[in-house]
């Protein structure tokens, strides 16, 4: 599995993972990868704001806890449409560029 992450000024660390991702394995990702960004965005005078999907690592009672600990500004889910989720199509042009590389 590949966890990723991407804003108006780029795309972020890619992480690797093995097997599936779990709540825990989930904050280590944001950890290490979202809140150096949100910091810097931050301070800087940038806005931030971050979006995920209602996948259970994200919606978990444990992960909504750490986001209101470190202040991390959400928003919402409301749908799984592509055109509300930028990233879904960096994922489409990835998995095409990939198979494309196989041959």
């Amino acid at each position: 599995m590949v966890w990723g992450s991407m804003s108006s000024k780029g795309v972020g660390k890619l992480h690797f993972i093995d097997g599936n991702v779990d709540t825990n394995k989930y904050l280590a990702i944001l950890e290490e990868s979202l809140l150096p960004v949100m910091e810097e965005c931050l301070t800087s005078g940038q806005d931030f704001l971050f979006q995920q999907d209602g996948a259970a690592c994200h919606t978990s009672k444990k992960a909504i806890k750490w986001m209101e600990e470190n202040n991390v500004p959400l928003l919402k889910w409301v749908s799984s449409s592509p055109d509300l989720s930028p990233i879904e199509t960096l994922w489409h042009e990835m998995k095409k560029n990939f198979g494309r590389n196989k041959k």
